[in-house]
């Protein structure tokens, strides 16, 4: 019998907002307990150099070239992850699909990928592509930045999101978070107090601000092989993000033991 993965999608429909940088913390941890598949939608293809790698056009070669996706992957970091990599080509796989009822015939087609617990794809802010993976997902998480949050815009992003991505559950995901800005303070909470319920967001959870995750990406490491005890509360944050994700995926064990691990760095 196949495995059927969990699918998450890290989406926006607004460019900056830490979605690479999201889905690949986040399929890291992942992939530390679980096989996990990363796909980059994204056509700026910056997934890849998070871990050391040169883009590839992989999401092509397996769409639109008839090659596997065994071997349109590269394995990735724990061993257990794979990663099909993308480059400028991605954005051309909407002309065979187009004909043949547009994002529905690619949804369709991700649905045929096995042999992996979880799948996490990194998206565009916008576009054929993130279309046709809300559509699949089980799971969505909204990253966004706090400086520049209002409620009217990340409502108009829910909607767009909610559109496509049907009966996903969905995780508002704060990132860049700087508490001693008052301005990040006032808007988090703006956000909390309205969606806060509906879409598991709170300060608690907020990705704070650390520039060793730039640093961490300028040198082909993810954040959990960077080492900076400055990332520990970075880390803490995608990691209980992932035990949260691991909870939805039915792994209650994995899901108790994360949030041991992470409970103390807030």
């Amino acid at each position: 019998m196949s495995i059927q993965p969990y699918r998450i999608v890290v989406a926006s429909i607004k460019g900056g907002t830490g979605k690479t940088t999201s889905a690949v913390s986040l399929a890291a941890m992942l992939a530390k307990y679980q096989e996990t598949l990363l796909v980059d939608f994204d056509p700026q293809a910056q997934v890849a150099a998070h871990f050391g790698r040169k883009q590839a056009p992989g999401v092509f070669d397996w769409l639109m070239d008839n090659q596997t996706l065994a071997e349109s992957l590269y394995v990735g970091r724990p061993e257990i992850l794979r990663i099909l990599p993308g480059d400028t080509s991605s954005k051309d796989v909407g002309y065979k699909y187009v004909s043949q009822q547009g994002a529905f015939a690619l949804a369709s087609k991700l649905m045929e990928i096995e042999g992996f617990n979880f799948e996490v794809y990194d998206t565009a802010a916008g576009g054929f592509l993130q279309e046709a993976a809300l559509m699949v997902a089980d799971h969505v998480v909204v990253p966004f930045r706090t400086e520049g949050a209002s409620l009217a815009s990340l409502k108009n992003v829910m909607d767009v999101i909610r559109n496509s991505a049907g009966g996903a559950g969905v995780t508002l995901l704060p990132v860049g978070y700087q508490r001693q800005y008052t301005i990040h303070r006032r808007n988090l909470m703006a956000v909390v107090e309205s969606l806060g319920e509906k879409y598991s967001v709170s300060e608690a959870n907020a990705v704070p601000h650390r520039v060793s995750v730039l640093e961490a990406f300028s040198e082909g490491l993810t954040i959990w092989e960077y080492k900076d005890s400055g990332l520990d509360v970075v880390r803490a944050a995608y990691g209980r993000l992932a035990a949260r994700l691991f909870g939805l995926a039915g792994y209650d064990y994995l899901e108790k033991n994360l949030e041991k691990i992470y409970a103390s760095h807030v």
